[in-house]
């Protein structure tokens, strides 16, 4: 039955249409909340001496910008049928896998007319692994202000794993990385930091704040959530390039479970052939590698004109267009 819902998964996502929504509304309080939860100290200073610059992981890290579903609407592990795409309520245990995020120009609070397009790049069944038989649903969102054109671009990955998945001592591997190697920022998420985060990003996936369910899913404790390992990274990418400089692309691929209260370290380290990027290392304090990634540095590509006219053509009044979620 899992192996019939898992192709059934990605029929359903490879046929799926395009989805348009409305985005919004960006209010100064929740941009303060993000950077203090996610411990972005940059954009939370910024904020407090009086910018309206919103922290650049805020955007993509929110699950829905609507009303929220009834309890009819909601699956067991939480999520609504916005917040896991074509998923419907099959039984499998949804994992995100990472992201790769590009900036044309800055979010600022007080933003309106923003409207998020999102499709679905790719979905397979993939065999073998760590975590045996997945489904893999690739997703692209572009999030788009109607007048200036695109805000930010957000490639990630979502994978639907049977019920009957290998538990956490079996998906996290030994440990890879020495654990006095440099670091260049440290953080430890606890149970309190990510119940806050779930509030902050509308994201109601219980395993990431019900130990009973993370425990049942086979977790050893409430599980970090993805986009907190991205924000971690873009802080060590920050921290490591200084001069106040920001990236304008991040990537990252979570390669093992995280759990709450768990000490995290990450890492940014030069690329001698390309001044302009960094390889991202994230792991644990006994060593399990957790996170990879990549951040590039330079000037702002700008959105595309091409693309602001497809925005304003499409879109007319924002406020009509049906809601939806980014996973």
């Amino acid at each position: 039955m899992t192996c019939s819902s898992l192709d059934a998964i990605v029929a359903v996502a490879r046929s799926a249409p395009p989805e348009r929504w409305s985005v919004g509304p960006i209010v100064r309080r929740d941009l303060e909340r993000f950077a203090v939860v996610t411990g972005d100290a940059v954009s939370a200073e910024r904020l407090a001496a009086g910018g309206d610059e919103a922290p650049p992981m805020y955007l993509t890290s929110v699950l829905d910008w609507g009303d929220g579903e009834d309890r009819a609407g909601v699956r067991t592990d939480g999520l609504s049928p916005r917040e896991a795409p074509h998923i419907g309520d099959h039984d499998v245990r949804v994992v995100h896998g990472g992201q790769r995020l590009t900036w044309h120009r800055p979010l600022r609070a007080g933003a309106d007319r923003l409207v998020a397009e999102r499709s679905v790049v790719r979905a397979e069944v993939r065999e073998g692994g760590r975590a045996g038989r997945l489904a893999l649903i690739d997703l692209e969102t572009r999030y788009v202000h109607v007048s200036d054109g695109m805000l930010t671009r957000c490639r990630e990955a979502i994978m639907c794993l049977p019920s009957q998945a290998p538990v956490h001592a079996e998906v996290r591997p030994a440990s890879e990385v020495d654990a006095h190697a440099r670091f260049d920022v440290e953080d430890r998420f606890d149970e309190r930091r990510l119940i806050r985060f779930s509030a902050v990003t509308w994201n109601s996936h219980r395993i990431h704040v019900d130990s009973t369910v993370a425990c049942q899913q086979g977790f050893a404790g409430p599980v970090v959530h993805s986009t907190l390992h991205g924000t971690l990274m873009w802080r060590a990418a920050v921290a490591a390039r200084g001069h106040g400089a920001i990236p304008v692309e991040l990537a990252w691929r979570n390669v093992a479970p995280a759990t709450a209260g768990e000490v995290l370290r990450a890492a940014a380290l030069p690329v001698p052939a390309d001044a302009q990027r960094m390889e991202l290392l994230e792991w644990a304090a006994d060593g399990v590698v957790t996170a990879r990634g990549s951040a590039r540095f330079g000037p702002i590509a700008g959105p595309g004109v091409g693309h602001r006219a497809r925005a304003d053509r499409q879109t007319g009044a924002v406020g009509m267009v049906e809601r939806g979620a980014r996973s």
